[in-house]
């Protein structure tokens, strides 16, 4: 499974193979778009020294881009 940026509301995930589980995947909270600026700023990294997920764990840090529409 790979994620590319389409824009900056938009994105696409391409599979090698067929995932009928994927319907079932996506939608958890855990794969949620968050405010980047929120996330870094309670310990957010994209290494091994991720510190967020006690914040994630009980605060919501949005869906995408402040000021997004859908």
């Amino acid at each position: 499974m790979t994620v590319a940026k389409v824009d900056d509301k938009s994105l696409t995930l391409t599979s090698a193979v067929a995932n009928p589980a994927l319907l079932y995947i996506l939608p958890n909270p855990s794969l949620a778009i968050v405010e980047k600026a929120v996330v870094e700023a309670n310990g957010g990294t994209t290494d091994e020294s991720d510190a967020a997920e006690k914040y994630l764990n009980k605060t919501s840090a949005g869906s995408g881009p402040t000021g997004s529409t859908r």
